[in-house]
């Protein structure tokens, strides 16, 4: 009886030693995740800022060279308002390229911003036609801003997003990241090409 009653009080000790060491460990990892939780928000605001930076020098450059294409030229379907792509490059590096659409509704611009040929930002807004009280149709002479959004990207991953209006993301199953990534390439391989040839002539 005395071994069992030594054996007991020995399990509890451990019981106790054990719950102590857990709740150290759980005390010790929340203080982490505090911790490391500003450090990565201060690492995306850096970056933000000198993304920013980037893509005002880009607008501000005004060496860079244009190189436009048409609806046909790049779309393999011509839009109600007509469509435009526009690539700006310093020397033979696509910097910025700008594609306009007009649809039905309204008109849409995105600008996609590039860093060593890679896609550092992107630029979205859609001004949509507005109604005409008296007439009930659509004002294709007057808009409004309906949606705008900004997406960072770095490594060629999406690592923030800021929007108003509705986002065209929301409806399906639209991947943001994968869709300008995607739209990224086909326009550079567009652009580039299209440099080329000019060259050559």
């Amino acid at each position: 009886m005395v071994q069992d009653s030594k054996l007991i009080n020995v399990t509890i000790i451990k019981m106790k030693y054990f719950r102590t060491g857990r709740q150290i460990q759980i005390s010790f990892l929340f203080l982490l995740l505090i911790s490391i939780g500003p450090i990565y928000g201060q690492d995306n605001s850096k970056l933000i800022e000198t993304i920013r930076e980037e893509f005002q020098s880009i607008n501000t450059d005004s060496t860079l060279r244009r190189i436009s294409l048409s609806a046909g030229e790049f779309l393999d379907h011509s839009p109600d308002g007509g469509a435009d792509l526009i690539g700006f490059f310093k020397k033979d590096k696509i910097r910025k390229i700008v594609r306009t659409i007009g649809v039905s509704t309204g008109n849409e611009i995105i600008e996609l911003y590039f860093s060593k040929g890679q896609l550092i930002f992107v630029y979205e807004e859609f001004n949509s036609f507005i109604t005409n009280e008296e007439t009930q149709s659509l004002d294709l002479e007057k808009t409004e801003r309906s949606f705008e959004a900004r997406y960072y990207f770095s490594n060629k991953k999406l690592f923030q997003t800021s929007s108003t209006g509705k986002s065209r993301f929301i409806e399906g199953d639209i991947e943001p990241q994968k869709n300008l990534l995607d739209m990224a390439e086909e326009y550079q391989t567009v652009l580039e090409n299209r440099m080329h040839l000019l060259k050559q002539k």
